[in-house]
Protein backbone atom coordinates (compact mmCIF):
# COMPACT_ATOMS: atom_id res chain seq x y z
CA UNK A 1 0.00 0.00 0.00
CA UNK A 2 2.59 2.02 0.99
CA UNK A 3 4.98 1.43 -2.05
CA UNK A 4 1.84 2.55 -4.39
CA UNK A 5 0.54 5.59 -2.44
CA UNK A 6 4.75 6.86 -2.92
CA UNK A 7 4.20 5.88 -6.98
CA UNK A 8 1.26 7.59 -7.34
CA UNK A 9 2.72 10.80 -5.37
CA UNK A 10 5.63 10.83 -7.75
CA UNK A 11 3.40 11.02 -10.99
CA UNK A 12 1.23 13.70 -9.55
CA UNK A 13 4.31 15.49 -8.10
CA UNK A 14 5.95 15.15 -12.10
CA UNK A 15 2.36 16.53 -13.53
CA UNK A 16 2.50 19.24 -11.03
CA UNK A 17 6.20 20.66 -11.71
CA UNK A 18 4.86 20.81 -15.50
CA UNK A 19 1.81 22.70 -14.29
CA UNK A 20 3.85 25.51 -12.12
CA UNK A 21 6.00 26.68 -15.05
CA UNK A 22 2.42 29.00 -15.88
CA UNK A 23 2.72 31.84 -14.02
CA UNK A 24 -0.95 32.16 -12.25
CA UNK A 25 -1.88 32.59 -8.61
CA UNK A 26 -4.73 29.83 -9.29
CA UNK A 27 -3.07 27.26 -10.56
CA UNK A 28 -0.26 27.58 -7.80
CA UNK A 29 -2.48 27.89 -5.21
CA UNK A 30 -4.37 24.30 -6.56
CA UNK A 31 -0.94 22.79 -6.76
CA UNK A 32 -0.24 23.21 -3.51
CA UNK A 33 -3.50 21.78 -2.25
CA UNK A 34 -2.13 18.61 -3.93
CA UNK A 35 0.87 18.28 -2.56
CA UNK A 36 -0.49 18.68 1.34
CA UNK A 37 -2.74 16.17 0.76
CA UNK A 38 -0.05 14.06 -0.93
CA UNK A 39 2.24 14.48 1.58
CA UNK A 40 -0.52 14.52 4.35
CA UNK A 41 -1.77 11.25 3.38
CA UNK A 42 1.78 9.70 2.59
CA UNK A 43 3.01 10.62 6.37
CA UNK A 44 0.29 9.02 8.19
CA UNK A 45 0.61 6.33 6.10
CA UNK A 46 4.41 5.88 7.29
CA UNK A 47 3.47 6.80 11.09
CA UNK A 48 0.56 4.58 12.01
CA UNK A 49 0.65 2.28 8.98
CA UNK A 50 -2.62 -0.21 10.88
CA UNK A 51 -4.47 2.69 12.18
CA UNK A 52 -4.40 4.65 9.17
CA UNK A 53 -5.14 1.45 6.87
CA UNK A 54 -8.22 0.74 9.04
CA UNK A 55 -9.54 4.44 8.75
CA UNK A 56 -8.36 4.89 4.81
CA UNK A 57 -10.30 1.63 3.58
CA UNK A 58 -13.56 3.82 2.23
CA UNK A 59 -12.78 6.96 -0.25
CA UNK A 60 -15.00 9.25 2.18
CA UNK A 61 -12.55 8.65 4.88
CA UNK A 62 -9.64 9.44 2.85
CA UNK A 63 -11.65 12.67 1.30
CA UNK A 64 -12.65 14.01 5.02
CA UNK A 65 -9.03 13.14 6.19
CA UNK A 66 -7.00 14.98 3.15
CA UNK A 67 -9.71 17.95 3.61
CA UNK A 68 -9.36 19.26 6.90
CA UNK A 69 -5.65 18.54 6.97
CA UNK A 70 -5.27 20.14 3.74
CA UNK A 71 -7.31 23.30 4.66
CA UNK A 72 -5.69 23.51 8.64
CA UNK A 73 -2.53 23.39 6.70
CA UNK A 74 -3.03 25.85 3.97
CA UNK A 75 -4.82 28.12 7.03
CA UNK A 76 -1.68 28.28 9.45
CA UNK A 77 0.56 29.27 6.09
CA UNK A 78 -1.89 31.79 5.39
CA UNK A 79 -2.87 32.93 8.33
CA UNK A 80 -0.29 36.31 8.81
CA UNK A 81 -2.01 38.00 5.40
CA UNK A 82 -4.42 40.53 6.25
CA UNK A 83 -6.89 39.04 3.22
CA UNK A 84 -7.07 35.80 5.93
CA UNK A 85 -11.28 35.80 5.32
CA UNK A 86 -10.61 36.04 1.53
CA UNK A 87 -8.38 33.75 1.20
CA UNK A 88 -9.98 30.89 3.77
CA UNK A 89 -13.19 31.01 1.36
CA UNK A 90 -11.12 30.94 -1.63
CA UNK A 91 -9.46 27.85 0.04
CA UNK A 92 -12.20 26.14 0.94
CA UNK A 93 -14.25 26.69 -2.41
CA UNK A 94 -10.77 25.26 -3.98
CA UNK A 95 -10.92 22.07 -1.49
CA UNK A 96 -14.68 21.15 -1.68
CA UNK A 97 -13.73 21.05 -5.76
CA UNK A 98 -10.96 18.67 -5.35
CA UNK A 99 -12.70 16.24 -2.77
CA UNK A 100 -15.54 15.42 -4.98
Amino acid sequence: MIRGTWTYIRKNCIFIKKIIIIHNNFIKIICFLFLAKYIFVSIMLLKNYYTVQCVLKTNIAIKIVTFFSARKILINHYSHHKLKNRLYHKISYILNYISL
